[in-house]
């Protein structure tokens, strides 16, 4: 089902561990993706969504954790993510 509307492109970055945030890993990680969406979906039209950051550390999969949560309740059919 096309809406219409063009898809909308978010990003996700976690961290594992403690040290992970003392080097400032989700920023990043942020930047990467920024990069990565910039290359992949040049020319295309799209929306630039939230780039979502977990702080949590430990085995805790993606949609159970706070901003995981928030970005599966936004995401839409069509829409991408790179994590």
């Amino acid at each position: 089902m096309d809406s219409g509307k063009p898809p909308t492109v978010y990003g996700y970055a976690r961290i594992s561990t403690n040290e992970e945030v003392q080097e400032n890993s989700l920023d990043v990680q942020a930047d990467k993706i920024k990069d990565y969406v910039r290359y992949k979906f040049s020319g295309e039209p799209i929306v630039s969504g939230d780039i979502f950051r977990d702080t949590s550390s430990g085995e805790i999969r993606i949609f159970q954790r706070p901003e995981g949560k928030e970005l599966n309740r936004r995401l839409e059919p069509g829409d991408h993510l790179v994590a």
